[in-house]
């Protein structure tokens, strides 16, 4: 895989869209395109990388592999996605950075700061990890951290890799570099490219297995905790398994056989402890939760980022994922686990609110960040035309007069 992306990564700075399975090398291709941009040494001064990924985890661990393997090429990276808050970030920090990992939420934050305005000139190159992040509910905010980003600079190279996706042509039209873009017209999409599991390093065989939810859904999860050992000693006995749970309460509930009091060691340096122990293998089982309280299904990046947990070569030959849903889900699952879902965006409704404050130029009262894009009626329209949602067919018949209204409105 990385080999037939090689000469279009480093010697050519066309935009990309790349969709490969987990474990696959995504990340050497992200630090190809890196390469390619510090080539000339003199760079390493005037251009900056931001790398945008939908964890604080993903940001943290590619920063920490980036300071170790570029430090020799003389470049260093910054982590602004952590819990101190880019408050806490100092424009000395930023500048001596070459590369800025974030959340697309903590970046609009930082861009919306006119103090950083020569850091977001200064950005040539936008890493998009786990672009399929952009159906989700967070998927807003993706949408918006693009456009500040290339609002600052038109020039921009944006490398973007998923899993795969249904309707990849949509992505790379949304992709597609500012300077290909005329009166309205994509001249030259992304460059896009897909790779199917044969390019997994380790197999992963991915199982939905759909049950009726007969009560309410707390007792739904409960049955589904009596499921679990048969489906561990039919597909996983004497393997390393992670156990995906709603809440830290279904979680305690689960893995009460293994032990008594888990938020005993739900603090952060146990829980390092703990996921040591897992890779060495010295834990059989692992259980997570992720939602802090309340019954939903999980977002599509959630699932994929779980399934993705599997199938790694330091744990074993092959892997699985098996998903327990109801089985009105099954459907939705299986198209999304074989890659046949479409991605949609999610800034329909959340773009009002980021364009009207824009306008107004104050940040929204019950928001962390305002878009500060739009300062009159003409760039509220941009903005409006300017998300994944034009792009696709449904949006894409849109008449200027209901565009107008739209930014009108606001």
């Amino acid at each position: 895989m990385q080999s037939q992306c090689f000469a279009p990564l480093f010697e050519s700075n066309d935009n990309m869209v790349i969709c490969a399975p987990t474990a696959s090398g995504k990340t050497v291709l992200m630090e190809i395109a890196i390469y390619r941009l510090f080539a000339n040494p003199e760079s390493t001064s005037t251009k900056r990388v931001i790398y945008l990924a939908p964890l604080k985890s993903l940001c943290a661990e590619k920063t920490t592999e980036w300071n170790t393997k570029l430090k020799q090429a003389g470049l260093s990276c910054i982590d602004i996605a952590g819990n101190d808050g880019v408050e806490s970030i100092s424009s000395r920090q930023l500048s001596n950075a070459n590369i800025i990992c974030a959340t697309p939420e903590k970046w609009i934050s930082l861009a919306r700061k006119a103090s950083n305005n020569d850091i977001l000139s200064s950005i040539n190159l936008a890493l998009i990890d786990e672009c399929h992040m952009v159906g989700s509910s967070r998927g807003a905010a993706l949408e918006l951290a693009v456009l500040y980003t290339r609002k600052q600079n038109l020039h921009l190279r944006i490398i973007a890799v998923s899993a795969t996706i249904k309707n990849l042509d949509d992505v790379s039209e949304w992709l597609a570099s500012a300077n290909t873009i005329k009166d309205g017209t994509i001249l030259k999409p992304a460059q896009s490219l897909i790779f199917g599991d044969e390019f997994r390093p380790t197999p992963l065989s991915k199982i939905v297995i759909g049950y009726e939810c007969q009560y309410a859904y707390y007792r739904f999860q409960r049955n589904l905790d009596y499921k679990l050992p048969g489906i561990i000693n039919t597909h996983c006995a004497g393997q390393s398994i992670l156990v995906f749970c709603a809440t830290r309460g279904s979680a305690q509930e689960t893995c009460r056989f293994l032990m008594q009091k888990v938020s005993q060691l739900t603090a952060p340096p146990t829980r390092i402890h703990l996921t040591a122990a897992f890779t060495n293998k010295l834990l059989n089982g692992m259980y997570c939760s992720y939602f802090e309280s309340g019954y939903e299904e999980y977002s599509s990046t959630d699932v994929l980022q779980f399934i993705g947990r599997a199938g790694r070569p330091q744990f074993g030959a092959s892997g699985k994922a098996i998903i327990l849903t109801e089985k009105n889900q099954v459907s939705f699952y299986r198209n999304l686990v074989t890659g046949q879902e479409t991605l949609d965006s999610s800034s329909r409704l959340a773009n009002l609110p980021y364009v009207k404050y824009g306008l107004e130029r104050k940040p929204p009262p019950s928001s962390k960040y305002s878009s500060g894009l739009a300062t009159d009626i003409t760039k509220a329209l941009s903005i409006a035309y300017g998300p994944i949602m034009c792009i696709r067919d449904a949006y894409a018949q849109l008449q200027d007069s209901k565009g107008v209204a739209y930014a009108t409105a606001l």
